[in-house]
């Protein structure tokens, strides 16, 4: 439960700065939120590494909900032409894929 209301807060903190940033023009804002897209970027280096992984047992949001948060995200920074951020984003979701397929490997993926 810790773990989902700390993926809302940080998500919805960065859905609410990149929206408001890019789309309502609210100076700074965007900034914001490109900063915490490279944040997560970064910490996923560390939350998907071997040694992380074989101690956790499941993701703590749905795989459909993460799937969808992070292909909106991705689109959203395409959209609005931060090209660099969006790449880097995409290896994010590829490093959460593949620490899934390996937590599905040793028998203890989430359904």
């Amino acid at each position: 439960m810790k773990l989902w209301l700390g993926w809302i807060l940080v998500h919805s903190v960065l859905a609410a700065s990149l929206w408001s940033g890019f789309v309502d023009g609210v100076e700074g804002a965007a900034r914001i939120g490109l900063f915490v897209c490279w944040v997560l970027i970064v910490l996923s280096f560390f939350a998907h590494s071997d040694r992380v992984q074989a101690k956790r047992d499941e993701d703590p949001v749905p795989t459909w909900l993460n799937v969808l948060v992070d292909l909106l995200v991705l689109l959203f920074l395409v959209w609005h032409d931060a090209v660099l951020t969006a790449a880097f984003w995409l290896l994010h979701i590829g490093l959460w894929l593949s620490a899934r397929e390996l937590r599905r490997t040793a028998g203890r993926a989430p359904k």
